[in-house]
């Protein structure tokens, strides 16, 4: 901590500089000359002046800005003013990329921008990669320096807020708003122009208005200026909304304090009681003595007022998870699976290639188990069954062999069947041939049965099923395969149940997860290639299982990578996906989405919030557990850290807004799973949270907005 910290300073290279001073200051002189002169027009001699003015002012700025990195601040300055942020307000150190730049070439394509504490997104001038290359520095060493000094020196009471996170995630999603504004000037000044064009040749630009408004000078300026308005306010207001829907406390804070100022408490109450329970009672307390006039309303104002915001926060919290269990094994982790009864996890290690994989077996929280040696190289998939551990290894030149670890012996069988992907099943396990087949098995025997896609399910063989993309649901023992399509399998019939389209022809399903047995998620897109050779997706969708019948619902522009995919959290009807940096193999910070609208606004679990460095997910098969693989230490290239949090479903549905509650819920079954058992204030909450179902069941209120359960 005590030692000094120098990264930059970073500045415009000075033959850089002088060249754009040199390519200006001809045309510059000679167009300053001509307006001197020149008799035409005062809006065409106005918009030149304007954009003179403008190229002076990029010299300047050029010439002025540059950002430093010291001992306990980044400092930015641009033009006369300075800006000195302190590591403990930086939310997040990012690299974006220019998608604009890298198809021109032209430029740097990388930039490193921070988020302060209150959302801002601040771009440090000249930290950039082209900028660094010139220097003979590598933007990826002086970034990771950076974060490294910043995660040092943030201080132990830094938390992540979780605004900032939706604010880089609505960022990540929809793109920059500034960039639209400027991609929309630019669209209407070419527009301008070409109505100007033709007003100036066709002679309209002399006739009375509207049409020479409309074909005249005042184009110039008025269609730029309208469009960029319109997709500024326009493009603000849907941020706006998308981030209320991010960050649902604050705005409903917010709206409460601004309907107490107006005393509006009938709106003021139907606000309230939407909010989660504890807010709900917090709230309530607020009314200066107005009540609700009687019926179902008065008796729930009644029962929030009486109640103690503080003793329901506290049975709140011994409600929720319990801290994860966590495992740092000083080697390669390779993967993690639970036990059907979410009691055991195994984990899968490596040295190097030439070592031997080791499989480890734990009893949580911390006795462990029965320890396995495999020949590798490298173990790709692994399940844990309950009495037996199945592990699929990769060998060379594409071979696959399945190995079977159970009371302390591991035996080899399948070899020589190219598998492409492991699942769990409800009876076993099942993959996918690389010749177009499925092949299923079971804990102990070594007979693998063999399903041919074409021949036993009828489906073409031109048609691209992509073997990595195999999902499983062992509940209702689903399957399904994307690709050029979505196919759903009934394990029990060996029959397709439903196929489904992308909503365009050129979009393919990448990854794909069940959630619920009535709910899926998958990539879709074109599946470019990153430059790493990694696929690369940018959208989510959410799909419907119903009578025999797949059905698209809608999709959410979002990066995700390779077969780093979300993990299913059935039980809440939540997927979560990590949100990666510009060098996705080091993973990134998850991102809890609604599986049905893939809003993200839904509350992540407490152990969770914050993590980053997350690289694969997996829920335990009876989804009261998460597996989490991620890279603790930002220096090595590798999985570290295997951990296992709790998820549980009591604890989430009381966090949810009243308002997008479904008819079906209830704590009943809930409480008996999921929470303790002799806390009064824990039975003080679920009674009133009870209440609130209640009513609004009798009043004819309630909606099924949820997660399609």
């Amino acid at each position: 901590m005590g030692e000094q910290v120098q990264f930059g300073p970073y500045r415009v290279l000075r033959r850089f500089f002088v060249l754009l001073v040199l390519a200006e200051a001809a045309p510059v002189a000679g167009v300053l000359g001509a307006l001197a002169d020149w008799e035409g027009h005062l809006a065409i001699r106005w918009s030149c002046g304007l954009v003179l003015a403008a190229l002076a002012f990029l010299g300047l700025w050029a010439m002025l800005s540059c950002t430093a990195i010291v001992h306990d601040h980044v400092e930015v300055r641009i033009l006369w003013r300075v800006r000195r942020i302190p590591w403990s307000r930086i939310q997040a150190i990012r690299v974006e990329s220019d998608p604009g730049r890298e198809a021109l070439g032209s430029g740097p394509t990388e930039s490193v921008v921070v988020y302060d504490e209150s959302g801002r997104r601040i771009n440090l001038p000249f930290f950039d990669n082209m900028n660094l290359h010139y220097r003979g520095l590598s933007l990826a060493h002086e970034v990771a320096g950076v974060r490294r000094a910043w995660q040092e020196r943030r201080g132990a009471d830094w938390v992540r807020l979780p605004e900032v996170s939706a604010r880089i995630a609505d960022r990540e999603q929809h793109g920059d708003p500034a960039r639209a504004s400027f991609a929309a000037a630019s669209l209407g000044a070419m527009l301008g122009l070409g109505l100007f064009l033709i007003g100036l040749f066709t002679g309209a630009i002399d006739e009375p208005p509207p049409l020479g408004w409309v074909l005249g000078w005042q184009a110039l300026l008025a269609v730029p200026v309208t469009l960029t308005v319109a997709v500024t306010v326009v493009g603000g207001r849907r941020r706006r909304r998308r981030l209320a829907a991010a960050m649902p406390q604050l705005t409903r804070t917010f709206l409460v304090a601004r309907l107490a100022a107006r005393s509006d408490w009938p709106a003021m109450w139907r606000s309230v009681r939407d909010m989660p329970i504890v807010e709900a009672a917090t709230e309530v307390h607020r009314f200066s003595g107005w009540r609700p006039p009687g019926g179902p309303d008065l008796a729930l104002f009644d029962r929030l007022a009486a109640a103690d915001p503080g003793r329901l926060a506290t049975a709140l919290r011994e409600l929720a998870p319990d801290g994860p269990v966590s495992l740092t094994p000083g080697e390669i982790v390779v993967a993690g699976a639970l036990s059907p009864d979410e009691a055991r996890l195994a984990v899968a290690t490596m040295v190097e290639v030439s070592a031997p994989n080791v499989v480890s077996e734990l009893t949580l929280p911390d006795r462990p188990g029965h320890r396995y040696e495999i020949d590798g190289p490298w173990i790709t998939d692994l399940l844990h069954l309950g009495d037996a551990i199945i592990v699929r290894v990769e060998e060379f030149m594409g071979a696959t062999k399945l190995v079977r670890c159970a009371d302390g012996a591991a035996e080899v069988f399948g070899q020589g069947v190219e598998l492409a992907r492991l699942r769990q099943t409800r009876d076993g396990f099942v993959a996918v041939t690389r010749n177009r087949g499925l092949a299923f098995g079971t804990a102990h025997d070594d007979r693998l049965r063999r399903v041919s896609l074409a021949d036993d399910l009828g489906l073409a063989v031109n048609v691209a099923l992509d073997a990595s993309t195999l999902a499983t649901e062992p509940s209702s023992n689903l399957i399904a395969l994307g690709g050029a399509e979505l196919v759903v399998i009934d394990v029990d019939t060996t029959a397709v149940v439903a196929r489904g389209a992308p909503p365009t022809r050129s979009m393919k399903v990448g990854q794909v997860v069940f959630v619920g047995n009535d709910r899926l998620v998958t990539q879709i897109g074109r599946g470019r290639r990153d430059r790493n050779g990694a696929a690369v997706w940018n959208t989510l969708a959410s799909w419907q299982l119903t009578r025999g019948a797949l059905i698209y619902q809608g999709a959410v522009p979002a990066r995700t990578w390779g077969a780093m995919w979300p993990a299913a959290i059935p039980t809440d009807g939540q997927v979560v996906t990590p949100l990666f940096e510009t060098d996705p193999v080091r993973g990134g910070t998850p991102i809890f989405r609604d599986a049905s609208t893939l809003r993200v606004d839904v509350p992540p679990v407490p152990s969770v919030a914050g993590l980053t460095g997350v690289t694969e997910m997996a829920a335990g098969p009876g989804g009261h557990q998460l597996v989490v693989l991620r890279r603790s230490d930002p220096d090595v290239d590798h999985d570290d850290t295997i951990e296992v949090h709790q998820l549980r479903p009591l604890h989430h549905l009381l966090r949810r807004p009243l308002g997008e509650l479904a008819a079906t819920d209830s704590t009943t079954a809930l409480f008996e799973t999921g929470g303790p058992t002799g806390s009064p204030a824990a039975r003080e909450l679920l009674e009133l949270f009870d209440a609130c179902l209640h009513h609004r069941r009798s009043a004819g209120q309630t909606t099924d907005k949820s997660t399609g359960r």
